[in-house]
């Protein structure tokens, strides 16, 4: 009698021993894992900070009288006016657009009181505005330009604050072939488009 509970003693904490040695193999493995999938994180969002340049081809023609500004354009990057640098934007698969409607829409709307509006997507976040183009020469108007506000990482939300600001204080533009430059005599760079 007195043996089989001495056995019984004796098995009882090799069962809790081996348990624990078996659950610091299974802790130090799911560290492991979990140190692999924030260094796979951080490496992803290393790359997304990264900027690519948008794949487009200039052409010569002169579009003057057949390319307006109402219609559709492929944001290129922030062209930097005296040594005509481009910064990219952050290399994601979606495309930064704008597009320029060319009928008058109602304009009952305090905030879009121009006749005419204009929409357009960023890395994360869309937007909309009106505007209005002078008669003569290549000066434009635009209202408050009010965009979506989902939260994004640092950089995308620094690189829509830009974009929005550069869109919100143009004051004129300029077609050159199927290029179009969004301009503020005021900023250091122009925002460079092509129509696609």
């Amino acid at each position: 009698m007195f043996s089989v509970i001495m056995s019984g003693a004796t098995v009882a904490p090799l069962f809790f021993f081996k348990h624990s040695i078996m659950n610091k193999y299974y802790l130090i493995a799911f560290l492991v894992l979990n140190l692999i999938f924030l260094y796979a994180c951080n490496k992803e969002d290393e790359s997304l900070t990264k900027t690519c340049p948008v794949d487009y081809e200039y052409t010569e023609v002169n579009f003057k009288k057949e390319m307006s500004i109402e219609q559709r354009w492929r944001f290129v990057g922030f062209e930097d006016k005296s040594s005509k640098e481009i910064q990219d934007p952050p290399c994601r698969t979606t495309p930064i657009t704008i597009a320029f409607a060319d009928t008058i829409h109602d304009n009952s709307n305090s905030e879009f009181y121009l006749p005419y509006l204009m929409k357009g997507t960023m890395l994360i976040n869309k937007f909309t505005s009106s505007y209005e183009v002078a008669e003569e020469g290549r000066a434009i108007e635009v209202s408050r330009v009010i965009a979506s506000q989902v939260k994004g990482q640092n950089y995308v939300s620094a690189f829509e604050e830009k974009f929005i600001d550069g869109i919100q204080r143009m004051n004129s533009f300029e077609i050159e072939g199927n290029t179009l430059r969004l301009k503020n005599e005021s900023k250091a760079y122009d925002l460079l488009f092509y129509a696609y």
